[in-house]
């Protein structure tokens, strides 16, 4: 399967990565249809399309309510807004460059993690 967003496939994005230069230079678009090529040349590789999982996710976003919106915004309030969130403790320690213990980042990644239950039970899962 095949990362693309429908952001890296917009021409406005190619017209904008070509305008950049010097240390502004940064590739901001991808290529499936090369990306394709190279993949299905490759031994034991039968199948390569192009992953929509994106773009269904932003189709199921354009559909919510007021209410829809409010739930997924509230359910991802731990992960950004909270400092003693361990999601939030993660990622400092991750920048850092601590990751192994009980006070790395690994550690508190794993307690960020919803259980497969919840994750079952949320709003934001698909069913």
């Amino acid at each position: 399967m095949l990362d693309a967003s429908p952001t890296d496939l917009a021409r406005r994005m190619k017209l904008l990565e070509s305008q950049l230069a010097g240390p502004q230079k940064m590739v901001l678009t991808s290529s499936p249809t090369s990306q394709a090529e190279h993949w299905k040349a490759a031994t034991h590789i039968t199948d390569v399309r192009l992953w929509l999982h994106p773009f269904e996710t932003l189709e199921r976003r354009r559909h919510l309510d007021a209410q829809g919106v409010q739930a997924r915004l509230a359910a991802m309030l731990p992960f950004y807004v909270l400092p003693s969130a361990p999601l939030h403790r993660g990622r400092l320690l991750h920048l850092k460059g601590k990751f192994l213990g009980d006070d790395g980042a690994i550690h508190y990644y794993q307690l960020a993690r919803p259980s497969n239950e919840e994750l079952s039970a949320s709003s934001a899962h698909p069913n």
